[in-house]
């Protein structure tokens, strides 16, 4: 009976070192999406730091499924907990996920995607509320309601400079 169980184990231990088993290898830490801001055609995906990974790789699309019109971005830092996603179209609801992954001997693991969170970008804003949109937000950090609004700025612009060289300020 000894030698049954001795020659039973030495064969486990031979199969065992030949052809390794994979299932018992420990799973990637997943991470999930914390939040997305928008501003404008730029979205912001943020979410937690997770450990013994060498980064994370975000998925983006405007379909739901990820079938068609999907876009990568691999982080190569685990400390990373944030990206900028830029030069999306304007009022297009996209989805996005996210997954760690690690590389070794050659082969890179992954983890399981997290949940999909959607977010739709904005129309471009401009400052006046008719037709004119030659002056964009936040280049003069005010509102108008009109071209003669704008003109009627300028000048005062023009005439408080003009005072100020005068004055020799």
């Amino acid at each position: 009976m000894k030698k049954i169980t001795s020659i039973l184990l030495s064969i486990i231990m031979i199969y065992s070192v030949c052809f390794p088993i994979t299932a018992f290898a420990a799973a990637l830490p997943t991470v999930g999406i914390s939040s997305l801001s928008v501003k404008e055609n730029t979205v912001t995906v943020k979410w937690k730091k997770k450990s013994k990974i060498m980064g994370y790789q975000i998925q983006y699309s405007t379909d739901s499924k990820f079938k068609k019109n999907k876009k990568s971005v691999k982080i190569k830092k685990a400390k990373t907990t944030s990206k900028k996603i830029s030069n999306l179209k304007e009022s297009k609801k996209y989805y996005f996920r996210i997954r760690t992954y690690k590389s070794s001997n050659k082969k890179t693991r992954y983890s399981k995607w997290s949940k999909v969170k959607s977010v739709k970008t904005q129309k471009e804003v401009h400052c006046t509320n008719n037709s004119n949109h030659s002056i964009k937000c936040g280049n003069m950090g005010k509102w108008f309601t009109s071209k003669s609004d704008i003109d009627d700025y300028w000048e005062e612009v023009v005439q408080t400079y003009s005072k100020q060289y005068e004055n020799g300020e």
